[in-house]
């Protein structure tokens, strides 16, 4: 069953968040692991479309937010392309800090809005 839907993108069992580190736009080193799972079930679903979203934790303003989700999704884009995902397939978004999935005020909470997260639909 899908967590999450965006305009007809869900999210998909297989396909789990992507982290990055405070103001960072590179993956966590452990999360390539996430990244290249993503590029195998890509590969053995050929008729999947990818939107990838970022996500910040909320420091700075919002055009900081912006900006940071933005370049967290075309990292997570230019792996799966380096590894042979074809650009045609993956669409981009970010939306900063406007839909957290967590909203404590811990270094816990903040790390697991900084993300990227993977949502499929059929072309």
């Amino acid at each position: 069953m899908p967590l999450a839907q965006t305009n007809g993108f869900r999210t998909h069992e297989t396909l789990r968040d992507v982290h990055f580190g405070p103001g960072r736009s590179d993956a966590l080193w452990a999360d390539t692991r996430i990244l290249d799972g993503a590029v195998g079930w890509l590969k053995e679903n050929p008729t999947r479309r990818l939107r990838i979203e970022g996500y910040t934790d909320g420091s700075g303003t919002r055009e900081q937010n912006l900006s940071i989700g933005e370049k967290r999704a075309r990292f997570v884009m230019m792996y799966l392309m380096a590894k042979g995902v074809e650009a045609a397939r993956i669409t981009i978004a970010s939306y900063g800090a406007d839909r957290p999935v967590c909203t404590e005020t811990t270094e816990a909470c903040r790390a697991k809005n900084r993300r990227v997260q993977l949502l499929v639909k059929e072309r």
